[in-house]
C-alpha cells in the first residue's frame, strides 16, 4: 500500500517525530485527521460493529513510543491504586483503513475506573500536542476476549503447605527445566527457567500464584464481548453496536482454535464447574521449597514485574537454560539456548513458550502494552504476543524467546486463553529489581563449550539455509523473467562443489566470454619485457622509494618491539616498498583525465563522441579514441583523447583514467620486483593485487585511490554491486570475487556463462601459462592456489559468521548488547568469541 503514496505525501512539513506528533501536515485541511492512516495499520485485531481494530506500526507506534512514557509518568502520580487490572496501549481505529486514526484505548473491567483514568489523561493537556490522536475505553483490551492471570493466587488460604511450590514426582524426574508445571496450594504457574546470582541458582515462575486470596472471580473470568461498554472519540454508539459475535472476527485466533465449533473458556482449562483445578494430595509430589524472593515483597514492592524466585537444589538443574520441542513427524525438532537477556524495546519477532504442553509458537508484536495490577503503584510497560496454540491457566511465568537467536523476552503474566494472546513483563526490569533488592545481579548461568559450540553451528547452518533459500528464489524470479542461466556462484553457497566443463560449442555467450577471458589474460604477460622494465626504472625515483620504504618499515618493526619480542612487523619492507610507489604513482606520476583541455589554446572541452584511432595510435594500442572539442566558441579545436593499452607510451603521456592507470602501475610494481595480478571487473573498473612475501597472501591495491589492502572499497565503501573478479598473471587467472563481495546484496547475476564453463576457462589459461614452468615451480603454485581457495572460501564463511555472531553480541534490535544483559554476549569477549566461532564452523566445513 505504501508504495502508491509519495514520501513528501507520508512525512510532515518538520522533520523528525516531533513534527510528525505536533500535526504539522502537507494537508492543511485534514489537519485533524492522522496522515496516511494506511502507513499505520497492520493486523486487523477485532470489530466492533461497524468499526474495525487494527494494531497500529510506523508513524502512529512512533508516536505513541513517544508519549506513553509521559503518560505513565502522569498516571503513576495521579491515579491511586485500585482493585482491578488496567490497561492501556495504541490501536488504530475507523471504519476503514484510508480513515483510521491511532486511538490509546484505556482497559479495565471496572467502568468507573476506566473512565476516571481515560478522563485524567484527557484533561491533564498531554494530548494537546499530538493533533489526530484520539482516546477511548472499553471493559477488555482488543485481541483479548478474556484477561486472567494465568496463575491466580492460592485461594485455599493460609496453610503449612500455601507457599510451598511442589512438582508433581514424574514430572520431576523426566520434564525438563523450562516449561514444568508446579502447584501452590490451590494454584498452578510454570517454571520459566533458571537464573544465576553469584555463585547460587534460582527457578523464575509468576509471583502472585503465591498470594493469598479467597476471591474463586481473582481468575479474572471476565465474559466475551457480548453487552460490553465501549466508547471511542469520533463514533457514536450506532457505530460500536456490540455483537456477542464479534469476536469470530479476531484475525489473531489461529483458525485451529475455531474448528471445534466452540470457544476456549475457564471450563476447558480447569474444573466442571468453571473454576481453578484442585490440586491433589502431597504425597506424589516433590517438594521444590518456598520463594527465596518475589516482587511481592516488602520494603520494595513491585508487583507490576510479578516474578518468584526459588532456589534450585538439584545440580543437573544449574546449567544453562536450552528449550527443546519434542519431535514431530512432520517438523524438525527446535533447540534454542537461552543465552541472553533481550531488549526491552519491542519489535515484532517469532518467538518460542515453553510450557507443560510443549513448545507453542507465536508472533510478539512491535507495540508495548501498559498495565498496572491491583494495588500496584506503578504502570509497567510490558510486551503483547499472540500464540498460534491456546493458553491455559497455569501458564504464567512460562519464559518467551526469540525463535532464531535465543535471546530472553520476558515471562508471561496474563492473558487471553481462547485467543493465544498473552502479556509479557521483559526480563530487563526484573534482573534491574532483583540487583535493587540483594546488591547483586543476577545472570542467565552459561553454556558449556560444547553446548553453546553446538548451538552457534546449529544458527548457523539456519543462517546458511536462509541464504541458499534466498539465492535460490532469486534463481526462479531471473528465470521466469526470461533472463539467462545465472547458476549460482561458487561463493554464494558453502558446499556448492563446480566441476569444470568446456562451454557448449552452441553457447555463444560463454564462447564470446572465453575469447575476452583469453585477450585480457595476456595483459600482464607485457610487463615482462626487459627492455620495458628497464625503461620503467629509470621513470622511478629509486632513491625516495627506498628510502621511505626504510623509515616506514622501522616504524612498523618499533610498533611491535614495543609490545613483545616474539610478535612480526605488520608489513615487510617489501610491502613497505610498494607502497610509497603507490604514493608517489598517485602524487607525483599519473595524472587522472576526464575531458583533456585543448590543444589549441587550453580551454576546457566538451566530448563529442568516438573517433576511429590513427595508424600511430593503433601501434600504442589505442583501440578506441574519444574526441573532444573545445568550449570556446572562437577556437573549435578538437582534441583526440587515445586509450592507450600499451604500457610503453603510458610511461611518456603518464595519463588516463582506471584502466590506464591500473596497467602503468602495475607494470611500475613488476619493475621493482613484486608478483603482480591485473584484476579486472564486471562493473567497467579494474586495479592491482600485489604477492606479499611477509603475509603469504595477495594484497588489493588501487593506485587510483591510493587504497591499500581495502578489498570491501568497492561494495562497502561504493556501494556498488558486482558480478565478476577475475585476476590475470603470467601464472594463470583465478576468481576472486569472494575477496572483494562478502554480502549477497552486493552480488550482481553472473550471468555470462555457467560457473563450470568459468572454471574451465580459467583452468585452461592457467595451463597455458604454466606450460613452460619447472616442475618445482607448478607443485609450488599448485599450493598457493590451495591455500588461496582456502582463503576465499573463508570470506564466504565470515560473512555467515558475521550475521551468526550479530545475533549473538548484539540486540534484537541490532543495537549492541549494554550491561543490563546477560549470558555469554555480555561475560565473554565479544572478539573472542567471535573468531572462535569462525574457527569452529570452519574446522568443521573444511
Amino acid at each position: 500500500m505504501a508504495d502508491t503514496f509519495r514520501r513528501s505525501d507520508l512525512l510532515p512539513q518538520r522533520t523528525g517525530i516531533s513534527g510528525l506528533l505536533t500535526g504539522q501536515w502537507l494537508d492543511k485541511e485534514s489537519a485533524a485527521a492522522w496522515p496516511n492512516p494506511q502507513l499505520s495499520t497492520s493486523r486487523l485485531i477485532c470489530k466492533f460493529g461497524k468499526i474495525s481494530c487494527w494494531e497500529a506500526q510506523g508513524p502512529a507506534r512512533d508516536a505513541f513510543n513517544d508519549i506513553a512514557p509521559k503518560i505513565k509518568d502522569y498516571l503513576d502520580r495521579s491515579v491511586d491504586p485500585i482493585s482491578s487490572w488496567v490497561t492501556w496501549s495504541i490501536y488504530m481505529i475507523g471504519k476503514t483503513r484510508e480513515h483510521a486514526s491511532p486511538t490509546i484505548i484505556f482497559c479495565c473491567e471496572v467502568a468507573a475506573h476506566r473512565k476516571h483514568v481515560r478522563k485524567v489523561i484527557v484533561e491533564s493537556g498531554l494530548l494537546d500536542g499530538y493533533r489526530g490522536l484520539k482516546t477511548g475505553h472499553m471493559p477488555k483490551a482488543p485481541g483479548f476476549d478474556q484477561l486472567i492471570p494465568l496463575a491466580p493466587g492460592n485461594h485455599l488460604g493460609p496453610s503449612r503447605d500455601s507457599r510451598n511450590a511442589f512438582v508433581c514426582a514424574s514430572d520431576w524426574a523426566t520434564s525438563p527445566r523450562s516449561g514444568m508445571r508446579i502447584s501452590v496450594g490451590g494454584s498452578e504457574s510454570t517454571i520459566g527457567g533458571v537464573v544465576q546470582i553469584q555463585d547460587r541458582f534460582y527457578y523464575t515462575t509468576a509471583a502472585h500464584v503465591f498470594e493469598t486470596s479467597e476471591n474463586e472471580e481473582a481468575a479474572g473470568n471476565i465474559s466475551l464481548y457480548e453487552g460490553i461498554e465501549i466508547e471511542i472519540d469520533g463514533f457514536d454508539a450506532n457505530d460500536i453496536e456490540t455483537n456477542p459475535k464479534a469476536e469470530e472476527e479476531l484475525e489473531s485466533v489461529p483458525q485451529g482454535l475455531l474448528q471445534t465449533g466452540r470457544r476456549q473458556s475457564l471450563a476447558d482449562s480447569g474444573g466442571t464447574d468453571g473454576t481453578l483445578p484442585r490440586t491433589g494430595p502431597t504425597s506424589n509430589k516433590v517438594a521444590i521449597g518456598a520463594p527465596f524472593l518475589t516482587s511481592l515483597d516488602k520494603p520494595i514492592f513491585h508487583a507490576g514485574l510479578d516474578y518468584a524466585l526459588i532456589e534450585v537444589s538439584r545440580a543437573d538443574h544449574k546449567q544453562a537454560n536450552e528449550i527443546e520441542a519434542p519431535q514431530e513427524p512432520d517438523k524438525r525438532s527446535t533447540r534454542v539456548l537461552v543465552g541472553a537477556v533481550a531488549s526491552a524495546r519491542p519489535q515484532e519477532a517469532r518467538i518460542l513458550c515453553a510450557t507443560p504442553r510443549g513448545i507453542l509458537h507465536g508472533t510478539l508484536s512491535g507495540t508495548p502494552i501498559y498495565g498496572r495490577s491491583p494495588r500496584s503503584t506503578e504502570f509497567q510497560a510490558a510486551l503483547n504476543a499472540v500464540f498460534e496454540s491456546p493458553l491455559k491457566v497455569g501458564d504464567c511465568g512460562a519464559w518467551v524467546v526469540d525463535a532464531e537467536s535465543g535471546d530472553l523476552y520476558g515471562q508471561i503474566v496474563a492473558g487471553s486463553p481462547t485467543t493465544g494472546a498473552a502479556v509479557i513483563v521483559p526480563f530487563q526490569p526484573i534482573f534491574r529489581d532483583i540487583e535493587r533488592r540483594l546488591g547483586d545481579r543476577p545472570s542467565l548461568p552459561e553454556p558449556t563449550k560444547e553446548v553453546w559450540a553446538q548451538n552457534l553451528t546449529d544458527r548457523f547452518q539456519k543462517i546458511l539455509a536462509k541464504r541458499r533459500l534466498k539465492l535460490a528464489k532469486k534463481r526462479l524470479k531471473s528465470k521466469s523473467q526470461g533472463a539467462d542461466d545465472q547458476s549460482p556462484p561458487p561463493y554464494s553457497s558453502v558446499g556448492h562443489i563446480v566441476c569444470p566443463m568446456p562451454p557448449d560449442t552452441d553457447d555463444r555467450a560463454s564462447l564470446r566470454f572465453r575469447s575476452m577471458l583469453l585477450s585480457l589474460s595476456a595483459t600482464p604477460t607485457k610487463y615482462e619485457n626487459p627492455g620495458l622494465m628497464d625503461e620503467a626504472l629509470k621513470v622511478i625515483p629509486l632513491e625516495k622509494i627506498y628510502s621511505e620504504a626504510e623509515e616506514e618499515f622501522q616504524v612498523f618493526q618499533a610498533e611491535v618491539e614495543s609490545m613483545g619480542t616474539t610478535l612480526r612487523p605488520k608489513w615487510g619492507y617489501q610491502d613497505c616498498v610498494i607502497r610509497a610507489l603507490l604514493r608517489w604513482f598517485r602524487r607525483s606520476f599519473f595524472t587522472w583525465v576526464n575531458n583533456p583541455p585543448c590543444s589549441v589554446c587550453g580551454a576546457p572541452t566538451l566530448a563529442c563522441g568516438m573517433s576511429s584511432p590513427a595508424p600511430e595510435e593503433w601501434a600504442s594500442g589505442a583501440m578506441r579514441v574519444e574526441l573532444y572539442k573545445c568550449s570556446k566558441p572562437d577556437c573549435s579545436a578538437y582534441a583526440r583523447f587515445p586509450r592507450y593499452a600499451d604500457v610503453w607510451k603510458l610511461l611518456q603521456t603518464r595519463r588516463g583514467r582506471n584502466g590506464e592507470w591500473a596497467n602503468c602501475f602495475s607494470m611500475l610494481c613488476r619493475a621493482l620486483g613484486g608478483r603482480v595480478r591485473w584484476v579486472w571487473s564486471g562493473h567497467d573498473h579494474v586495479w592491482t593485487e600485489v604477492y606479499s612475501e611477509h603475509q603469504r597472501r595477495w594484497v588489493h591495491v588501487d593506485a587510483c585511490e591510493e587504497a591499500w589492502d581495502n578489498p570491501l572499497l568497492y561494495t562497502q565503501g561504493w556501494g556498488l554491486k558486482i558480478d565478476y573478479c577475475i585476476a590475470f598473471s603470467v601464472d594463470g587467472a583465478i576468481d576472486v570475487t569472494p575477496r572483494y563481495v562478502r554480502r549477497p546484496e552486493h552480488e550482481n547475476p553472473r550471468n555470462r556463462c555457467s560457473e563450470a564453463a568459468l572454471q574451465y576457462i580459467l583452468a585452461e589459461i592457467s595451463i597455458l601459462r604454466r606450460a613452460n614452468m619447472t616442475k618445482d615451480r607448478k607443485y609450488q603454485l599448485e599450493n598457493e592456489d590451495r591455500k588461496e581457495g582456502y582463503e576465499l572460501v573463508c570470506y564466504i564463511v565470515s560473512g555467515i559468521v558475521d550475521d551468526l555472531c550479530t545475533s549473538v553480541t548484539h540486540g534484537p534490535d541490532g543495537g549492541e548488547v549494554t550491561a543490563e544483559s546477560s549470558g555469554p554476549a555480555s561475560k565473554r569477549d565479544e572478539d573472542l568469541q567471535s573468531h572462535q566461532l569462525a574457527y569452529l564452523i570452519r574446522g568443521r566445513l573444511f
